[in-house]
């Protein structure tokens, strides 16, 4: 994907209920940059299951890349709103496949982490799930360990935030990620 001609993408990831979408919302009144969904996008095209699992994560991707391509630019920077890793139809971890973010070309990564036992209450009071804190620690250190690995493989930055307020919307590394 060119970003010269379609605007630079930051990606910001993190699991369910960590918080991304509230740091998001901050980021774009801080920054005014265009937020997007990859479930959103993905939504438009295919038919996701209620359960958060991904029946086919590649075809998934495939179809994010396009909706990407194809999104109508209202601002020069879209903040991407998406996962590292995902949950497959065996409910299983599985990575987003690298050559993802590749086509992508984001200028920079964002993860979101909370507490497991923060997170575990999110989801059964948004999706009324029950999950073991232990899934959720094993979920969140498998985002940020792939993060890490997509960041070094790009090399582009990586910035994470644990619990992020709306104080850090001002952090350094992110105003040079966003003003650049």
């Amino acid at each position: 994907m060119d970003n010269k001609k379609s605007g630079a993408i930051i990606f910001i990831g993190g699991i369910h209920c960590a918080g991304k979408s509230v740091f998001s919302s901050r980021l774009v009144t801080r920054f005014d940059v265009q937020h997007v969904t990859a479930s959103a996008l993905i939504k438009q095209r295919v038919a996701l299951k209620n359960d958060k699992s991904v029946t086919n994560v590649q075809h998934n991707q495939d179809v994010l890349i396009e909706a990407v391509e194809e999104l109508p630019r209202t601002s020069s920077t879209v903040l991407l709103d998406g996962h590292y890793c995902l949950i497959n139809k065996n409910y299983q971890i599985e990575k987003v496949p690298l050559e993802t973010f590749k086509q992508l070309n984001p200028k920079g990564l964002i993860v979101v982490c909370d507490r497991p036992d923060i997170i575990r209450q999110r989801l059964h009071e948004r999706d009324g799930t029950e999950k073991s804190e232990k899934a959720i620690a094993e979920f969140q250190r498998s985002e940020k360990e792939w993060a890490s690995e997509i960041a070094r493989e790009l090399k582009v930055p990586l910035i994470q935030f644990m619990s992020p307020d709306a104080d850090e919307v001002g952090d350094p590394e992110l105003v040079r990620l966003f003003e650049t």
